[in-house]
Parts: C-alpha cells; structure tokens; sequence
C-alpha cells in the first residue's frame, strides 16, 4: 500500500486516453471510452447538484453507462453514497421480473432515504401506481431513449418529484 498521490491521477488519465481503455456497456457494439464515463458523471453532479450529504438509489444496472457514469461515478466522485437495490433480471424477463425489479427499488428508496434516483421508464411507471411517504427524495434522472443529452425532454414525475430526463425520445411514428 502506498498514498495516492498527482502522479496517480495523470497516470490514470493517460490510461483513459488510450484506445484499448476501452469499456463496453449495455451489449453495446460501441465502446464508452472512461473518459466518457468520467464526462457523464461531471455532468450528472453539476446538472443534480450532487453532495456527499446525497444518497443515490441506481436501479439501473452498473453494467450500463447510465447507471455507473450517470449514477454511481457522479455520487462516488461528490463523496455521496450509492444504493444499489437488486437489478436480477431485466425488463426483457417478463412482467414478474421488471415487477420484482421495481419493487426492490422502491422499497430502496424509501429505506435508505434516497435523496436521488438513476432510473429508466419502468421504474417510473411502477412507481406511477405506488403511494409513498417518502420525503427524502429531491430529485434525480430518469432514461427516456437513447443518447446521453440531459433536458431533452420534459422532467417526468416520480413520487411527487421532478426528474430530469436523459436521451432522446423516439419520434411518434406518423
């Protein structure tokens, strides 16, 4: 063991510079470089005003840029501290599993007093047919289409409170 010191850092950097530091999420056949990753937590802690007073609940998984650069990072990097409900399963597993999915999640959320939420769609719609007491939450985001653009969109309410969007909505077919 030794002290992290400057050195450390640009060695890092200089890693996350280079091609093969490459990291692939979501089954993506593009690579998210970490200096992408880095990139969206920045931009994640500033867009949410992230502190280290701020629980973070990340249902999404840790495997998708959403959930690690937009959730996990952004808080970690703020001295936050990152909830992470059971993610077993995926939407694609059927009405039971996504159900389950968004449960664990909400129950995080409501146990852990989450001050912010990294969610995709369904947890909204879930919670949409959930009564909660919960005060603790203040905000967060939520996944809406592809693409990383933060306001694309209107802000969807989640219990109560307003949750910026990420990604592009698709376009209504016409």
């Amino acid at each position: 063991y030794r002290r992290r010191c400057d050195a450390d850092d640009a060695e890092v950097m200089e890693f996350s510079r280079r091609e093969d530091a490459m990291f692939y999420f979501g089954g993506s056949e593009t690579p998210t470089s970490g200096m992408t990753l880095v990139t969206y937590a920045r931009r994640a802690a500033e867009a949410l005003g992230v502190s280290r007073e701020d629980a973070t609940c990340v249902p999404v998984p840790l495997g998708h840029a959403m959930g690690f650069g937009f959730g996990a990072l952004a808080t970690l990097a703020r001295g936050g501290r990152v909830v992470l409900p059971s993610t077993v399963g995926s939407a694609g597993d059927g009405v039971r599993a996504r159900d389950a999915m968004c449960e664990a999640a909400l129950d995080a959320i409501e146990s852990e007093a989450c001050t912010l939420v990294v969610a995709d769609s369904h947890l909204a719609k879930a919670a949409a047919g959930t009564a909660t007491t919960t005060t603790s939450l203040r905000g967060g985001f939520i996944k809406v289409g592809s693409g990383d653009a933060i306001w694309a969109s209107e802000p969807v309410t989640f219990w109560g409170t307003e949750l910026l969007t990420v990604g592009t909505p698709k376009k209504p077919r016409v």
